[in-house]
């Protein structure tokens, strides 16, 4: 283990990194003043089976039910994402065409798209929220400490809230493919650098830098944004088996990343004396990503034992997740004064 102190190789980025910072705000922001154009139904899924239909709702007016299974949407089959997804956006006054299963029946539903109701903006702002707390922290960390470490976790939640500020929408198909590959690269990368941060913090690791370490850090992130890249910039006519493949390789390498992550932060804090777990902040680091999934947990195992079950404020639940970046933040204030 060696101290980490940033490299001089890595502090030319610092500019480039505010300036992506702050399109990430700009980016934000015009999310926000799309806001206004959304559209809502008022009906959640399991899968393919409904499972929650909003009381007062163009959903329940057209006669759906919890338990319903959708066959297809406007004449497309609802498992035919790729077509799904090239069918412009809905407006508010909008028909729409639902085939759904009924005890063994299929009827023909025709809600109307309703403005977006204000309790469910709330959650966009919500979001929005969260994504400025991850830009502020991953600047300070740039600004106002001078470690390797700091650099990693300022990409992390630079990244992060550049993947989560999302962006208005595109009536082209292309720009809109373009723009889902650069956010799939944003989350991928923002995991990637999260792994280096804990590589490099409280001290460093020779294996991060070792040719192997190298690869098992990149190659997932690398591999899978190179073939979406492919698949949806070069391949936009691509069978719907590869699309249903990424849709698997996805969550499947954030969940090796995740994992990971949460591995060697138990690592970190169990190999510290407690001197050290103190001085450098890793039992708050601990505590931060404890508190920041609590809520989130709960209420998916809510969801998993009775998904009729709507807890009250769930939409906010996420701004819990701003606990992650102020937590390692003012760990690595702590560990570098």
């Amino acid at each position: 283990l060696k101290p980490t102190v940033m490299e001089p190789t890595l502090q030319k980025y610092r500019i480039p990194l505010f300036i992506a910072s702050a399109l990430f705000v700009v980016w934000a922001v015009l999310a926000l003043m799309d806001f206004k154009n959304y559209t809502y139904l008022g009906h959640e899924l399991d899968g393919l089976k409904v499972s929650q239909v909003d009381e007062g709702s163009p959903m329940e007016a057209a006669g759906l039910q919890v338990g319903d299974r959708l066959i297809s949407w406007d004449g497309i089959a609802v498992e035919n994402t790729k077509a799904l997804n090239q069918q412009k956006r809905s407006v508010p006054g909008q028909t729409a065409v639902v085939v759904v299963e009924r005890n063994g029946e299929q009827l023909e539903l025709t809600p109307v798209y309703a403005p977006l109701p204000g309790k469910f903006l709330k959650g966009n702002y919500a979001v929005l929220a969260m994504v400025m707390v991850f830009l502020l922290f991953g600047v300070l960390a740039l600004i106002s400490i001078g470690t390797r470490a700091a650099f990693f976790f300022g990409l992390f939640a630079i990244l992060l809230g550049g993947f989560l500020s999302r962006g208005p929408y595109f009536a082209s198909e292309i720009l809109r493919n373009i723009f889902n590959v650069l956010e799939i690269w944003l989350l991928l990368l923002s995991f990637v650098f999260l792994i280096k941060f804990l590589m490099n913090y409280p001290s460093s690791r020779n294996w991060a830098s070792s040719r192997t370490g190298k690869w098992v850090i990149w190659g997932p992130a690398v591999v899978l944004g190179v073939f979406v890249s492919y698949l949806f910039l070069f391949m936009p006519d691509s069978t719907e088996g590869l699309r249903s493949m990424v849709n698997l390789l996805l969550p499947a390498i954030l969940l090796f990343y995740f994992v990971w992550a949460i591995v060697l932060m138990i690592q970190n804090y169990l190999k510290a004396s407690a001197e050290d777990r103190k001085k450098k902040g890793l039992g708050l680091m601990l505590m931060g990503v404890v508190l920041g999934f609590l809520p989130i947990v709960i209420g998916i195992a809510v969801n998993v034992i009775d998904a009729t079950v709507v807890l009250p404020g769930d939409d906010f639940y996420i701004l819990f997740f701003t606990l992650i970046p102020l937590s390692f933040f003012l760990a690595l204030r702590r560990g570098t004064t």
